[in-house]
């Protein structure tokens, strides 16, 4: 009877202590991802502001009416870099290959060449994920800009008088605020939706006569990406 109970007794030891083995083993945590990078492209649309265009429009002897302003739009390409700082909040970094331009037209005195220049643009931005519906979900970005240009304008002198000079600028700082619409295809792959505006903050061509006449860019880009996470 007592090998007996010995043995029960060591039983029901051996199962307690494997029982709070069992339970004590740690749990995984879950997979967060703290990073994103990946591609995008689409359509970009960009016109022509400053007190060259608004001379342009305003003065009479710009003729005949009516007078355009019309947009330049092109293709876009990027790489975008997204990392998480906080939750919801992210920090993106872009390096984008975008054309802005335009060309003002109807009057009988103006330069009718297209203003046509090729950037590098380098976008940082906050990212915010908004709410979500499934894997759908919403988001804000808004950041400033670094625009390097690869050209300069072609200027027709046959519109100008001689005593005109003029001066490009290659590095023109900008702003940028959009938003769009995420789909989390899986946990490490992100298809998004994006609509941005984005003006510049500098002239990127200035003619002086008498005055300073100046032409910058302002306009808008909708891109489509894939992102691909990482836990890195």
């Amino acid at each position: 009877m007592r090998p007996f109970l010995f043995c029960s007794t060591a039983l029901l030891v051996v199962s307690n202590l494997t029982v709070q083995a069992q339970t004590s083993e740690p749990v995984a945590a879950p997979t967060v991802v703290k990073s994103y990078w990946g591609f995008q492209g689409g359509y970009s649309n960009h016109h022509l502001s400053g007190s060259e265009v608004d001379l342009f429009f305003n003065q009479p002897f710009y003729s005949p009416d009516p007078k355009e302003n019309r947009p330049a739009e092109a293709a876009t390409v990027g790489l975008v870099m997204r990392q998480r700082l906080y939750k919801v909040l992210w920090l993106q970094e872009e390096l984008n290959y975008v054309r802005k331009g335009g060309q003002m037209g109807g009057g009988a005195l103006s330069d009718q060449s297209p203003v046509s220049i090729h950037y590098l643009q380098i976008p940082l931005l906050l990212h915010v994920q908004g709410p979500d519906a499934g894997p759908l979900a919403v988001f804000l970005q808004g950041g400033a800009v670094l625009n390097v240009a690869l050209n300069k304008r072609e200027i027709n002198s046959a519109y100008y008088y001689p005593g005109n000079t003029y001066t490009d600028n290659t590095l023109i700082p900008g702003l940028a605020v959009g938003g769009g619409i995420a789909w989390q295809h899986s946990k490490h792959r992100m298809f998004s939706l994006t609509a941005r505006y984005s003006p510049d903050l500098r002239d990127f061509f200035v003619r002086y006569f008498l005055k300073d006449y100046t032409l910058r860019h302002q306009g808008f880009t909708v891109t489509g990406g894939v992102l691909f996470g990482s836990k890195q």
